[in-house]
């Protein structure tokens, strides 16, 4: 799990196998809808869209959103504060781009069952990681 500072406060995100495949099915049908016969939904095209600084509204929003709720917030405040924070302006602010960023690349590259333990690190970062 991360806690990270973004938007209003420090909010604690994390994406367990239950939201990545949430993740995977809403993100995968907003692009088959525009882009049909080619599936874009997978947490590595998600990854490599965010990291390119090429990703949609849909992947920084949902990103976020599924890892407020794995992280511990309801349903409801999460889609409150992606709906006040993403996206109002004319194109994806850079705040929330670096949160989803950190968010893919914990879930990608720091397997909870390998015994990485994660400690709280100093505010706007991500936290530091210890082996057991």
């Amino acid at each position: 799990m991360l806690t990270l500072e973004w938007a209003d406060g420090t909010y604690a995100f994390r994406l367990p196998m239950k939201m990545r495949i949430e993740l995977e099915r809403i993100v995968g049908l907003h692009f088959a809808a525009i882009m049909p016969g080619e599936f874009q939904g997978g947490l590595g095209a998600i990854s490599r869209r965010l990291m390119s600084g090429t990703p949609s509204i849909v992947d920084i929003y949902q990103v976020l959103r599924l890892a407020l709720i794995g992280g511990g917030a309801t349903a409801a405040d999460a889609v409150r504060v992606c709906d006040l924070y993403i996206g109002t302006g004319d194109k994806p602010d850079e705040p929330s781009l670096i949160v989803a960023m950190q968010v893919v690349s914990d879930a990608l590259y720091v397997p909870e069952s390998l015994g990485v333990k994660k400690e709280p690190a100093a505010a706007g970062s991500a936290t530091a990681e210890t082996q057991d």
